[in-house]
């Protein structure tokens, strides 16, 4: 089983109405330590001038806060970011000399662990996903498993 459901560039609703995009978004499936089933947003950056941009418009990343548990700011360079400019609850990623990232800080749970209820499916209590986020989440993750697919017949075909 993977643990993880993945997609880039997920934008913020499934209509024609979904005006921003979120640059990477995971999906926990695993609750065996009662914090998984929790969405993960990160928004990259690789360049001083573009979080500059960011910190200017937080409507942008507003979009996606609201539907994640966490939420992650990624960069090529730890010298992007400087002391304080972090929103409170983010955690910050940097890109290390190898192409790994490191968590510099973890973000903070935005939504509260649901409480244990046993009167409910599974024992486990959620909030609501919002359903046009949702949809928007799968198609992505839908549409990166074909282009995969159609990626992985063409390398078959030119062995």
């Amino acid at each position: 089983m993977h643990q993880y459901v993945c997609a880039s560039h997920v934008r913020s609703g499934s209509g024609w109405d979904a005006r921003r995009t979120a640059d990477f978004i995971v999906f926990d499936t695993c609750n065996s330590r009662g914090e998984g089933l929790a969405f993960t947003g990160h928004e990259i950056k690789v360049s001083r001038a573009d979080w500059l941009s960011e910190l200017k418009d937080p409507e942008k990343s507003a979009e996606f806060i609201q539907h994640c548990d966490y939420w992650y700011l990624v960069v090529s360079d730890a010298s992007i970011v400087k002391d304080g400019e972090l929103p409170e609850n983010w955690g910050l990623m940097v890109l290390t000399d190898i192409g790994t990232l490191r968590v510099k800080k973890k973000a903070k749970r935005l939504k509260p662990v649901p409480v244990r209820r046993y009167d409910y499916p599974y024992g486990q209590a959620q909030p609501p996903v919002d359903r046009d986020f949702l949809t928007s989440f799968l198609r992505r993750v839908q549409k990166q498993a074909y282009e995969k697919g159609l990626k992985d017949m063409e390398r078959r075909i030119e062995e």
